[in-house]
């Protein structure tokens, strides 16, 4: 008997730029699929939720990723990004999400893909995944993060 497995895989490049816009720090991380998101897409697949606006949320927490977190509390003056450039190639999913000028020096140690959603009627923010950047990545005062997140739906048989 054959048997197949959805895999859903994210990963996280984090890019810190100063104000003259050269890189002064970059991060990679790979993201666990929370039960939120998973749920979300069990959701769309009845019908029962709409397509999402994707956003990228990051925090200071470098705790390990549980499937059951719903939230990254952000640092103080941090707000979710809009994602821009999106793309669909394939299974992958690409997307850029541009947090503004840090208001003062602050390490960056997880990172995660929020989806805002209308569900049953009311309209909702989920976290999707979740990413733990290890050892932190520092942002500077006036320096600007971007995160480029690669979200993949793929399928192995077993």
């Amino acid at each position: 008997m054959t048997t197949a497995a959805v895999h859903l895989h994210g990963h996280a490049d984090l890019i810190v730029t100063a104000p003259d816009g050269s890189v002064t720090a970059r991060a990679e991380a790979h993201n666990m699929v929370l039960n939120g998101g998973l749920r979300y897409l069990a959701l769309i697949i009845a019908g029962r939720a709409t397509l999402p606006v994707l956003g990228a949320i990051v925090g200071t927490s470098g705790a390990p990723s549980a499937p059951d977190m719903t939230i990254i509390n952000a640092p103080e003056g941090w707000q979710p990004a809009a994602a821009t450039n999106l793309t669909v190639d394939g299974p992958k999913v690409t997307f850029k999400a541009t947090f503004v000028a840090a208001a003062a020096d602050t390490v960056i140690q997880e990172a995660g893909v929020e989806l805002s959603v209308r569900i049953e009627g009311a309209d909702t923010t989920r976290l999707y995944n979740r990413a733990v950047i290890n050892p932190g990545l520092q942002v500077r005062k006036d320096e600007v993060l971007t995160v480029n997140w690669t979200l993949t739906f793929g399928s192995a048989q077993a």
